[in-house]
């Protein structure tokens, strides 16, 4: 069983142990900023063990500037390659969004192959509402 760790702490330590290395390794000087917003009960530091049964995990949101979206797939591409399967017991592997439950992803264990990660990446000016 694994010991349960709240979303903030999780995602929190995701990124800096796992994704900001990989990310100042391969993209050196690239100026973004990164956390966890949206909706879901982790955001807002709510979330238990009923939570994690959907996108809920390792995850964050990487912003970057308007004229670096082109690195997105590069970007994407090499946690795909790089991310591990688990991070403090918890799956970083996630299905495809459900087109039949609103894009839910769910967490899918694997051990071989590349990884699907809730690693969202978008410019600011693509978030304003």
């Amino acid at each position: 069983m694994i010991k349960f760790i709240k979303g903030l702490d999780l995602c929190g330590g995701f990124f800096f142990d796992i994704a900001k290395p990989i990310l100042d390794k391969h993209f050196k000087g690239l100026p973004y900023s990164a956390g966890l917003i949206g909706y879901g009960s982790d955001v807002l530091g709510y979330d238990d063990e009923v939570s994690t049964d959907h996108m809920w995990g390792p995850r964050f949101y990487l912003f970057i500037k308007e004229t670096d979206l082109p690195l997105k797939p590069q970007i994407l591409n090499v946690f795909s390659r790089e991310l591990p399967y688990t991070y403090k017991g918890y799956c970083i592997n996630f299905s495809e969004p459900d087109p039949n439950d609103n894009g839910v992803r769910h967490p899918e264990m694997k051990t071989e192959g590349l990884v699907s990660p809730l690693i969202f990446i978008q410019t600011f000016e693509s978030n304003r509402l």
